[in-house]
């Protein structure tokens, strides 16, 4: 009887490795996201950079907070918004797509799991876990001109995630900055 019980000992001990090794445990935020501001690029007035500055700081914040919805009123109306680099929503697909199960922001920016699921890839992480692995963020401003700005997102840390974003690009329409591409 003492070989069956050694088998199945290896073979626990061997099921508890596996899972160990095999399951990345997803990050916690623990307080506050840092962002500091870094060099600007181009011409630019102090209140714009300013206004850039809290909107990407409401936009992080949405998407920590894991309610995107929050920054349907920062969307123009017209113009839209790039929800990534291949697709351009209007802003009431934006607003809809929250009713939908399982809706591409749960997915992408939310949820690695889900995300993981739908990719069937353990090594993609959620718009949400890349921000909390940055463990904070520098953004360079570049102003393409006086109504365009793309911010350069740079980690405090996992700096190989950084290429995962995009980085976001806000627009200034009737005096008002606008978020035109997420991350």
């Amino acid at each position: 009887m003492q070989p069956k019980r050694t088998y199945f000992t290896i073979f626990l001990g061997s099921l508890f490795l596996l899972i160990i090794f095999t399951c990345q445990t997803l990050p916690e935020l623990d307080g506050p996201l840092n962002v500091s501001k870094g060099t600007v690029y181009g011409k630019a007035q102090e209140t714009d950079k300013q206004e850039i500055e809290a909107l990407f700081q409401k936009m992080v914040q949405a998407v920590l907070n894991k309610n995107l919805l929050e920054i349907s009123n920062d969307i123009h109306p017209k113009q839209g918004i790039w929800v990534d680099l291949k697709a351009q929503w209007t802003k009431e697909e934006f607003v809809n797509s929250f009713g939908e199960v399982d809706n591409y922001f749960e997915i992408y920016f939310y949820s690695t799991t889900k995300l993981r699921q739908k990719k069937k890839n353990d090594s993609s992480w959620s718009v949400r876990d890349i921000l909390i692995l940055s463990k904070g963020i520098r953004i360079d401003y570049y102003f393409d001109s006086k109504d365009e700005c793309e911010l350069d997102i740079l980690f405090e840390a996992n700096q190989e995630l950084e290429g995962d974003l995009a980085n976001p690009i806000f627009r200034k329409q009737g005096g008002r900055w606008y978020i035109y591409r997420l991350f």
